[in-house]
């Protein structure tokens, strides 16, 4: 039997077998080169296409953090899992038969030539591109199992934002999660987290500065609009903050300056520089650590509860400096004596700001019995100096103890005072100090506080009011040719009882021109205030104060006794003011010359006014009666006779003075409540001064002390001693021979500075001393950048804002601006707010509906009736107070309206009594939707500045809509810029090349009701409405002035500055000729070289300069030449020029 069949065909199986077997034993490259040909296996088709591959996934944690607050952004490094079947890679073995199979172990190379799923962190910052990509950076591994499961590792890092609950910091809970999400839509991919354990970290892993609290693991399809669904898995972990940092940084410290603070209940009031320092250092330390805090977090719009912390050790801090300053009272009470000399004598008397001349008590009137003549005690209790009157010189002579009575003009009719009954107090300025217990005393007239002009003085008294008088207005009256009638109440005939400030009304003005028109027809200005002006009957003078007053109705009395009310005397040349007391009736009339003095300069045929007690002031005008003019007794009120165009009259009753104040006449609660408001910061400013009344007195009794110790304080007060004898020459001759002798002395050098600068002289070191005068000027007080910020307030009006922290020094000034605080901003801000929102709504709603109307007059009409609604609404969001005057020069259709610019509500104000087509700027954000909506239902005009096209057709357009009369009038802001309300500065010269009619109009705010001035470079629109919509006001005067056409030769820029300086002049504003966009550019090269010109005329130069610089010279537009006249000229008489220059 042949056996050799069977055994071949036996040793072929088991060859077959053993090859087999070797083959599965290992998945080999050679395997995987077969299987993923590109003629068998294609890496862009999906492993399966009749349902979605599903890819297990699982996360492990190598690193978390930094976590950054500002960003809410935290940085973790881990492992991404990911796992698959693709049977494309599968042997011939079956599944029992993997445990026999040894996985293959890719690298990156071979895992590019397999199919991958397209997965991003989608919550990453910034978005990483596809996770198995081979652009995305990280390590990537796998392993292909017999089977054909794919398993791959991607190790990567991923900054991730993470939201931060700020309201709860640092005492929050984070939930940062970590999204995975597939770019391929569901139906082909689908992720799902593997059963085991999904999140797995290393034993050491450590959270920073966080506690793991739990993690939460999401699963879900996310759709995307016109996209479908997609599949994302969503691992969130809830971590909770360690407060070890922050009570190291922040709890603790405050804390300790908490107790620290306590250190004050044991400091004595008297020792305020100890206070003062342990307050600073409390507060600048708890500020450094808030903001310290504060500087890691992102911006945020309400308080989160570090800041609640870091608040409560401030307020503490205030309690115990109020609870110091209600319930310690000072153990002893000393009282110092000091000669009157040493209050009022030659050396001081120029330094004196303010007197208070009133009754004393019967307690300190039997002290003053005991006192040495001519003394005064302090009284450390209550902070008030209290002067034995018994020897002061006067203008109308010498008062002694030895008669008991202060002798004034009978006249008057002035009751008769014992002098020791008289307290006098006394303040010096800022300038002087005495070495005694004495400065910081105060001057009241009439119960409220005086800034006087520093000088010589005369003191009076009456019962309820006290009055002073400058000895300059008697100095002047004895020079001037007036007649007696001028002076009905006077004791001597050099002299005339004048009061300057009566009352409240004094805190009301700002600027004053008095003027009388003489028989000659030259209108002389009669009197100043301030310490640097002069009398004169040939110059202009101002009358600086806080509010315009015009004035041109000025009575002459009957010859009565005048005890109510208040007015001006007048005859001819000759102006003073008098001052009246009530309770009894008074008649003011016309005499025959003065009436018609007046009639002819109101160009009226018929003028007659009286006054009585009771009914107040009745004025009849051509024989009709206005009644609009009548004074209600009961209340101050100003009205303005609108029939009297060329005139405007102020007139109270009572002992207040006349001002027409910036309130509006259409309703009353605007009136009362400016009124009230005016009455509040008087308070405040008189208990401002007392609370620096009392430092300045510590301050200097400190100082005083420790010059004792020194062993200097004794020969200071010897220096200052003057002995009695010698008080009145205080009032004599010899300063005013002092005084011509400087003004002398000033005249001859400035003659010589004048002939040496006409002179031609070489260059040398005294050629540039004139440029490094106008830079040290410049660095001291520059002119034109301190017109581009907000102007700080002399006076504090309760707001934040202006930088004064009085209300941090008194009880009292505290709860008022805690109540003005809260009444501004819970009370007054949420109602301005819903009108801005109605009045906002309903201009875009109304705007939008009348662009659907056909252009004809039907649309003009209803766009200037919507207009003035639209901004009277607005002009209610910060309680706008608006006073036009001459409303019969408002512009017409076909001209143009110039006005002075501070802010975007001038168009509000200027809107609310007529209605413009607008030219500007072009705005973004909230003021540029207000923009669009205007431009679309009228014919307003937007253009880029810097965009030279853009001004082209503007001027193109300005022309055209100026020739049509039926359209709206123009209204431009020459400047182009904001400025702070303080001066006018270059109008551009294109809204007057146009020809058409320019109407003025010059804006005036008030602003110690509110700063209405916009740094756009500070502040956006949004924050600047909101700081508008917490003060407490808009007061403002808009003068229309009559309309000004170009004059035949004259330039553009002529006609600009034509109408620039009436603006300015109407307006009270400084004229300066330098362009507003230096605020955003830098001086133009043809300026400096103008500078340079004009230097090499002033010396003797050699060298000429070359046709380059020749050339660029002669291309200087007329702008900028008109404007280096201006503004830039060095020439020696003018001297403001001089400080244009310095910038």
């Amino acid at each position: 039997m042949d056996y050799r069949p069977q055994v071949i065909t036996l040793l072929l199986f088991h060859l077959l077998f053993i090859r087999n077997v070797r083959t599965l034993d290992y998945y080999t490259d050679d395997v995987f080169e077969s299987k993923t040909h590109p003629d068998v296996y294609s890496p862009n088709v999906y492993p399966k296409f009749e349902k979605a591959v599903t890819i297990n996934t699982s996360l492990f944690l190598e690193h978390f953090g930094p976590y950054d607050e500002s960003k809410s952004e935290f940085v973790v490094r881990l492992q991404v899992h990911l796992s698959w079947i693709d049977e494309r890679l599968a042997t011939n073995q079956s599944i029992d038969n993997n445990t026999l199979i040894v996985p293959f172990e890719a690298d990156a190379a071979h895992l590019m030539k397999l199919w991958r799923p397209s997965l991003y962190f989608s919550n990453s910052n910034p978005l990483n591109p596809d996770l198995l990509s081979a652009k995305s950076p990280g390590l990537m591994m796998g392993r292909i199992e017999a089977n054909g499961r794919v398993n791959i590792v991607k190790r990567t890092t991923m900054t991730g934002s993470c939201k931060l609950n700020i309201k709860l910091y640092p005492l929050d809970v984070l939930k940062c999660s970590i999204q995975l999400e597939s770019i391929n839509a569901d139906r082909y991919i689908h992720l799902q987290w593997i059963s085991s354990t999904p999140i797995t970290m290393p034993d050491e892993f450590n959270w920073g500065n966080f506690h793991w609290i739990d993690h939460i693991l999401l699963g879900r399809r996310v759709s995307y609009q016109h996209v479908g669904p997609f599949s994302r898995l969503e691992a969130i972990f809830v971590l909770r903050r360690q407060l070890g940092y922050f009570l190291l940084t922040t709890y603790a410290p405050s804390v300790l300056f908490v107790i620290s603070s306590w250190t004050s209940f044991w400091v004595h009031i008297p020792a305020a520089p100890a206070r003062v320092a342990l307050v600073l250092t409390t507060m600048l330390t708890h500020v450094t650590s808030s903001k310290a805090a504060n500087d890691k977090l992102p911006r945020a719009s309400f308080i989160h509860s570090l800041d609640v912390w870091m608040m409560m050790p401030s307020s503490k801090d205030n309690v115990n400096r109020t609870r110091k300053q209600l319930f310690q009272v000072p153990f002893t009470q000393t009282r110092y004596l000091f000669q009157i000399d040493t209050f009022i004598n030659e050396n001081n008397l120029n330094h004196i700001v303010r007197m208070e001349l009133s009754m004393c008590d019967e307690a300190d009137s039997l002290r003053m019995k005991t006192l040495p003549s001519g003394s005064l005690f302090y009284n450390e209790e209550n902070g008030i100096a209290y002067l034995c009157v018994q020897r002061i010189a006067t203008q109308f002579g010498t008062m002694t103890a030895n008669s008991t009575i202060v002798r004034y003009p009978q006249d008057v009719g002035l009751p008769l005072i014992p002098l020791n009954h008289l307290l006098l107090t006394i303040e010096y300025d800022d300038d002087y100090t005495l070495l005694n217990d004495n400065s910081g005393f105060e001057l009241y007239i009439s119960d409220n506080q005086l800034p006087y002009e520093a000088g010589i003085m005369a003191l009076g008294i009456v019962p309820d009011n006290r009055f002073i008088v400058p000895a300059n207005v008697a100095e002047w009256a004895t020079r001037g040719t007036c007649h007696s009638s001028c002076f009905q109440y006077m004791e001597h005939d050099e002299m005339a009882i004048v009061s300057i400030f009566p009352s409240t009304g004094h805190r009301s003005l700002r600027e004053l021109t008095l003027e009388v028109t003489a028989p000659d027809g030259m209108a002389r200005k009669v009197f100043a205030w301030g310490g640097d002006t002069s009398i004169d009957n040939t110059e202009e003078i101002v009358f600086n104060a806080k509010e315009r007053l015009n004035v041109n109705c000025i009575y002459s009395m009957s010859n009565r006794s005048i005890t109510g009310g208040l007015d001006a005397i007048t005859n001819e040349n000759c102006l003073v003011w008098m001052h009246y007391y009530p309770k009894i009736e008074l008649e003011a009339c016309l005499s025959s010359y003065s009436a018609a003095t007046i009639m002819s300069l109101l160009d009226v045929d018929d003028l007659n006014a009286t006054m009585t007690h009771d009914d107040g002031i009745h004025v009849t005008v051509q024989g009709e009666p206005l009644e609009q003019f009548v004074v209600n007794k009961d209340r101050m009120q100003t009205w303005q006779m609108d029939k009297l165009a060329r005139s405007q009259y102020s007139v109270i009753n009572g002992p207040q003075i006349a001002h027409c104040a910036s309130v509006g006449h259409r309703f009353f609660i605007h009136q009362f409540y400016v009124t009230k408001l005016i009455q509040l910061f008087e308070y405040g400013n008189l208990r401002v001064a007392k609370v620096n009344q009392r430092e300045n007195q510590n301050r200097e009794r400190k100082r005083r002390m420790s010059l004792i110790k020194e062993g200097v304080a004794e020969k200071e007060i010897k220096n200052q001693m003057i002995s009695d004898s010698d008080t009145d020459s205080a009032y004599g001759d010899e300063l005013e021979f002092d005084r011509n002798s400087l003004k002398e002395t000033f005249g001859r050098h400035r003659s010589a500075s004048l002939r040496l600068g006409n002179e031609k002289h070489h260059l040398d070191l005294f050629a540039v001393a004139e440029f490094a005068r106008l830079g040290m000027q410049a660095i001291v007080d520059d002119e034109v950048t301190k017109r581009f910020a907000a102007k700080e307030l002399k006076t504090w009006n309760l707001l934040t804002r202006t930088d004064k922290f009085y209300h941090y020094k008194s009880l009292r000034l505290a709860f008022i601006w805690w109540t003005g605080m809260i009444f501004r901003y819970f009370i007054m801000f949420p109602i301005r707010g819903v009108i801005s929102i109605v009045g906002v709504s309903w201009l875009i709603s109304t705007a939008a509906l009348i662009s659907l109307i056909p252009d004809g007059s039907l649309k003009r009409w209803l766009y200037y009736s919507a207009s003035i609604m639209w901004f009277r609404i607005l002009s209610r969001v910060f309680s706008g107070v608006i006073t036009y005057h001459n409303p019969e020069n408002r512009a017409r259709g076909g001209g143009i309206c110039v006005a002075n610019h501070t802010s975007p509500i001038d168009v509000a104000i200027l809107h609310c009594d007529n209605s413009y087509a607008l030219v500007g700027q072009k705005h973004g954000g909230f003021l540029g939707i207000l923009q669009r909506a205007l431009a679309r239902a009228a014919d307003h005009i937007w253009f880029e500045r810097f965009e030279m096209s853009d001004r082209l057709s503007v001027s193109k357009r300005l022309k055209d809509h100026s020739d049509d009369k039926q359209k709206l009038p123009i209204l431009i802001f020459p400047e182009g810029t904001c400025i702070n309300n303080s001066a006018v500065m270059m109008f551009k010269k294109g809204s007057f090349e146009v020809g058409a009619t320019i109407y003025p109009v010059a804006i005036k705010y008030d602003a110690r009701f509110g700063d209405p001035f916009w740094n756009s470079s500070k502040y956006g629109y949004i924050k600047y409405v909101i700081m508008m919509m917490t003060s407490w006001a808009i007061v403002c005067d808009v003068w229309y002035l009559p309309p000004m056409n170009r004059e035949e030769g004259e330039s553009a820029i002529e006609f600009a500055n034509r109408v620039k300086t009436e603006i300015a002049n109407k307006g009270g504003l400084v004229e300066l000729g330098w362009d507003g966009q230096l605020k955003r550019q830098k001086v133009k090269p043809e300026w400096v070289k103008q500078q340079q010109l004009k230097f090499s005329q002033s010396i003797d130069v050699t060298e000429v300069m070359n046709d380059h610089h020749t050339k660029a010279d002669s291309t200087t537009t007329d702008s900028d030449i008109d404007t280096n006249e201006r503004s830039t000229s060095v020439s020696q008489d003018d001297n403001k020029t001089n400080n244009n220059n310095n910038n």
